[in-house]
């Protein structure tokens, strides 16, 4: 069903852009993690090439989108699935996500999709855990994080003040305080424990909750199409071979507003 609903958007999606020149404003590098000293050598990198500040990744989904990426939802019928990436020949990647789940785990899963575009052109046996220690690091800076935990006594209270400031789960951090050594693992496995009681494995605290950053660029082609190009939803309908319950499901509905100015998005005459 996931290659089926892939193959839809990409075909959609290619039919877009024959009418819609989506220009990147920066580039996705490639690294081979073979060559490299490890995935989190190659975060630091990536984080170099895009000339990102100190301090947390405030927005994703849009430094994604600048790069290229098209970003969309998919709520992946029902299956509990954070996101994929597709890397189609002669097509943008394309990156879906699961707004049904917390905004914490989307943001570590676009990141975790975004070390398997930059480090592996072909599967490997490790390439999971080299996309989740490049997300780690990306999301997380090693250097900054040692840091902000030097000196600090470790607590639940401390992790969820962190949580609204770097917009990443405890958990995560945690994981980045042990990976620096800022926590022994007597600790590390107590606070996991208070995690586990508190129901929060699955699940860390409503009120810590923060808004998925939406993406923009996919919503934007199709008002060009609506609102520049002159075509009817019908004709959209048409072009796409979909249904209006099976086009919104994947690209939400249509209101017809006005288009935002997106200086990337230039119709092709």
């Amino acid at each position: 069903m996931l290659t089926a609903e892939l193959n839809i958007r990409l075909f959609n999606l290619r039919s877009f852009l024959a009418n819609v020149d989506y220009s990147k404003s920066i580039n996705v590098p490639e690294f081979d993690v073979e060559m490299e000293e490890s995935p989190r050598a190659v975060a630091k990198k990536v984080r170099l090439h895009w000339q990102l500040t100190r301090g947390p990744v405030k927005n994703l989904t849009r430094l994604l989108e600048r790069a290229g990426v098209i970003v969309g939802v998919s709520d992946f019928g029902g299956a509990q699935i954070s996101g994929v990436m597709f890397r189609p020949p002669s097509a943008p990647p394309i990156m879906l996500y699961n707004p049904k789940h917390p905004a914490d785990r989307v943001r570590f899963t676009l990141a975790h999709e975004l070390g398997h575009l930059v480090m592996h052109r072909f599967p490997t046996s490790s390439m999971e855990s080299e996309a989740n220690e490049f997300a780690s690091e990306f999301m997380m800076p090693s250097d900054e994080m040692r840091q902000i935990f030097r000196g600090r006594k470790l607590t639940v209270q401390y992790l969820a003040a962190l949580k609204k400031e770097w917009r990443m789960s405890m958990q995560s951090l945690l994981m980045s305080a042990r990976n620096v050594g800022a926590v022994d693992d007597n600790k590390s496995r107590y606070l996991f424990s208070e995690f586990s009681k508190r129901g929060w494995r699955t699940r860390e605290p409503a009120e810590l909750d923060f808004p998925n950053d939406e993406p923009v660029v996919l919503s934007d082609i199709i008002k060009i199409h609506l609102n520049d190009l002159g075509y009817t939803f019908d004709e959209l309908l048409g072009m796409t071979k979909l249904y209006k319950e099976e086009f919104e499901s994947l690209y939400g509905r249509m209101d017809g507003g006005d288009l935002p100015t997106m200086p990337r998005l230039r119709i092709i005459n």
